[in-house]
């Protein structure tokens, strides 16, 4: 028996889990007990470990030509990560609107260091924005360091920032009630979340690319906009949460309303904690094999920024996916400034926690089937299709809101009429939640290789939390003075540049690359004649020859 190097093969071996997260080896069931490597479970006795997942029976059925355990437990490790760290993002980001409401609403004690008059009336805004200045650093250094250190490195440090700071946000306190000081820990609080919230953007779009279980670009970007689609779950969710906490305050306890604050904010820590224990010491699955990890090592961000920008098509790219995103975050945060205004002219101003959280609900529940829609539309569209044309969907219903604000907001207009404006708003949020959105998140996967994709998706990234600042402040300056109707004109404008944009900067050979490979793949479940299992015993770079009837012996020497 050998000690060292390794056993040579006479023919490729599966590779599978032997159990938690760590790859085993294992060989046909007839072969031979054969030495393994100790990196391969070796075993004192020599002997090949036992697969605990294939019967002793040499009995070759069609569960043989899947992909390795292994390679399907870290690709399901990898989407588990990625739609629970986008969950968190957004609640993280939606959640605090709903804990100002109960904070605002604790008058007196404990309570006292927060008014709706506070910071010029400006506190939410102030507050929501530190969140998207931190995003931006997170977005930028965190998918640099994925690029240089890994992608589960990054990961887990971005996580472990979210689970400390979302803690350190519920639990700030007014000592001798400063009302400053306690708002300025809040501030600073929601700042470094902000960085571990924007880490997790090139991060988990990067990892569940790479470690999809596939080769196939199309099943790749399948798994990205699933992965983003827990973002629109993430949207709902805190609204829910003010519904479910709001009946449980009692008017002779006031200060009552500040545990609810606390509670809305530190259930943020819970996603990346899950997320930790997905990233933290494990191996990153993605392809090295074309990158020079010696000279990657020794990158500053600016050099990792200059040696992808000199990549083939680098400025077209950088249009599609930076500049789109920007203008992209400007249409859908500003316009939420008119969601209160839309549903006060259907359900009326009464203000309460529950009334305010349910209308929210509302409004977010239609980005579900949107995201849907726009995901189920990448398989026979295209990222460039998708994108494309959800800018242009943007830019006609933001039109289409303009024209009808004025006759259906008169003081004439019937009841019917308010119910008319809000079908149509709510037909322009969902053509802000469809392909657009779908295609800023999916698209700087498609386009960068995978030694630039979390640098670079970062940058997208933070453009659009850039946009995403000068939505909310912009929007909510202008629309007191300019009116609606040429604010919606505004988002019409910058969705049509973002549609042409995307129509000619994306390149077609993306999609005629995925079109081939589809065609492959059903070319070759026809011709291996199995069903359930021929898509994946193509994509399998361990199984290149399909024809996994038998094993031969392992050569020894």
């Amino acid at each position: 028996h050998m000690s060292s190097g390794r056993v040579p093969y006479s023919r490729p071996q599966k590779v599978a889990e032997s159990g938690g997260t760590r790859p085993g080896i294992r060989a046909a069931d007839s072969a031979p007990p054969r030495p393994m490597q100790s990196s391969e479970t070796l075993l004192e006795d020599g002997q090949a470990k036992p697969n605990p997942v294939r019967s002793a029976s040499p009995d070759t059925s069609s569960s043989e030509v899947d992909p390795s355990r292994a390679k399907r437990t870290k690709a399901r490790d990898a989407l588990i990560a990625g739609c629970v760290a986008n969950f968190g993002v957004q609640y993280n980001f939606t959640i605090l609107a709903i804990a100002l409401l109960f904070l605002e609403a604790a008058h007196g004690g404990d309570g006292v260091w927060y008014t709706d008059d506070l910071w010029a009336g400006q506190a939410g805004a102030v507050l929501k924005s530190s969140s998207f200045v931190g995003a931006m650093l997170g977005m930028c250094t965190m998918g640099y360091l994925g690029d240089v250190i890994g992608r589960n490195s990054a990961f887990a440090v971005t996580s472990l920032l979210m689970v400390v700071f979302a803690l350190l946000s519920g639990l700030v306190f007014a000592p001798e009630e400063n009302g400053d000081q306690a708002m300025g820990m809040l501030l600073a609080a929601r700042f470094v979340l902000g960085i571990g919230i924007g880490g997790c953007y090139p991060l988990a779009s990067s990892k569940g690319s790479e470690e999809c279980g596939s080769d196939n670009a199309l099943q790749k970007n399948q798994a990205v906009g699933l992965i983003f689609f827990w973002q629109a779950v993430g949207d709902l969710f805190p609204y829910l949460i003010g519904m479910a906490l709001a009946p449980l305050h009692h008017t002779e306890d006031p200060l009552g309303h500040i545990g609810q604050f606390r509670v809305a904010l530190c259930i943020g820590a819970l996603p990346p904690l899950v997320v930790l224990w997905y990233t933290y010491g494990q191996q990153d699955g993605r392809d090295t094999s074309q990158i020079d990890h010696a000279a990657l090592a020794k990158r500053t961000w600016s050099d990792q920024v200059r040696a992808g920008s000199k990549e083939p098509g680098a400025w077209n790219n950088f249009l599609a996916t930076s500049i789109c995103w920007c203008f992209y975050d400007v249409a859908y945060y500003g316009s939420n400034q008119f969601t209160p205004k839309m549903t006060e002219q259907v359900f009326g101003d009464e203000s309460s926690i529950f009334n305010e959280s349910w209308k929210g609900a509302v409004d977010m529940a239609v980005g579900i089937p949107a995201t849907l829609h726009a995901l189920w539309l990448l398989r026979d569209w295209g990222t460039k299709r998708v994108q494309t044309r959800g800018h242009f969907a943007i830019a006609i219903t933001a039109v289409l809101v303009a024209c009808v604000w004025t006759p259906l907001t008169a003081d004439d207009a019937s009841q019917a009429m308010a119910y008319v404006l809000f079908m149509v708003y709510l037909l322009f949020y969902y053509a802000v939640n469809w392909g657009a959105k779908m295609g800023c998140f999916v698209l700087p996967q498609e386009v960068y290789t995978s030694e630039f994709s979390g640098t670079f998706s970062g940058i997208a990234a933070a453009f659009g939390k850039f946009g995403a600042i000068v939505g909310i402040w912009t929007f909510e300056g202008l629309t007191p003075v300019i009116g609606l109707i040429p604010v919606m004109l505004i988002v019409a404008a910058l969705a049509t540049i973002s549609g042409f944009i995307s129509q000619n900067c994306i390149s077609d050979r993306l999609w005629e690359v995925q079109k081939q490979q589809m065609k492959a793949a059903r070319e070759g479940a026809i011709a291996a004649s199995i069903s359930s299992n021929a898509a994946n015993e193509i994509a399998s770079p361990l199984h290149p020859g399909g024809g996994l009837d038998e094993e031969e012996p392992v050569a020894i020497n």
